[in-house]
């Protein structure tokens, strides 16, 4: 219970956080409940959630991504081939080896696997309209097509929020961080080929996180489509303008955030 309650208010004020107030009462759960038990298997999917999401943020590491790919291996083996539980797996798994393929410096075989994982999940008939599990696959094969010639550098530059921040606020910090970074290269054909997955993600996704997730990744698809002369595709100069009013809400969104944060530790 304490652990459900941490999770669902997940707030990340004060010295240790929901995230890491759940983490801790779900690691001395586990061994409380029978292996192979239902109750087991609840247990270490919220565990998996939980230590991805904080690997995801600025105080996560390998260790969390590690312990996730281990929870998340075992419920996907527990499940049978073709059986609809692995859809609540399979996303999560791609997302966890792109983050070490994008934050971490993971390898091209990170990248592959993680594209492979979002693929075998939309291989698998959804239950009915297209939902989240859908959106995460195409989002993750999207994310890992674009990244796939860029550095280690550049590829976790999203995740470097102090550096972004600075960079909002003064010209001088953004003209370093993108002299440190260098030239962005994105192949055209990889550019359309994850605007072909990024089209199939609905607008009104339900997570925040993965909303501004998409939104750069539309960015970034957009941006280099429309500097290739092959790319002769229509849509893009109308859904250019759609992200960057997302963006400009996103940013509201953050601001919001920043605020109340420095009203709540007065």
């Amino acid at each position: 219970l304490e652990a459900g309650a941490c999770l669902l208010r997940d707030a990340e004020d004060g010295p240790v956080s929901d995230l890491d107030n759940a983490i801790q009462c779900l690691r001395r759960l586990r061994p409380r409940l029978a292996a192979g038990s239902d109750e087991r298997a609840e247990a270490d999917a919220r565990l998996a959630s939980a230590t991805l999401t904080r690997a995801g943020r600025l105080d996560g590491g390998l260790a969390d991504l590690d312990e996730a790919g281990e929870l998340l291996q075992g419920l996907l083996d527990r499940a049978p081939p073709g059986d609809q539980a692995r859809r609540e797996v399979l996303p999560s798994l791609a997302l966890l080896r792109g983050l070490r393929f994008v934050s971490f410096s993971g390898t091209e075989e990170d990248r592959e696997a993680g594209i492979d994982y979002a693929r075998q999940c939309l291989a698998l008939p959804p239950p009915g309209l297209a939902d989240d599990a859908t959106s995460i696959a195409h989002l993750m094969i999207a994310w890992l097509t674009l990244t796939r010639q860029l550095t280690p550098e550049q590829r976790s530059a999203a995740f470097r929020r102090p550096d972004i921040e600075a960079a909002r606020r003064d010209a001088g910090a953004a003209a370093a961080l993108l002299d440190q970074l260098g030239a962005f290269v994105i192949a055209p054909e990889d550019a359309r080929g994850a605007l072909g997955h990024l089209r199939q993600v609905p607008a009104e996704l339900a997570d925040g996180e993965m909303r501004s997730v998409a939104s750069m990744l539309w960015t970034m698809a957009l941006l280099a489509a429309q500097g290739a002369e092959a790319d002769g595709d229509g849509e893009t100069a109308d859904e250019l303008d759609r992200v960057a009013d997302e963006l400009d809400r996103a940013a509201a969104r953050s601001e919001e955030r920043r605020v109340g944060k420095e009203c709540r530790s007065r």
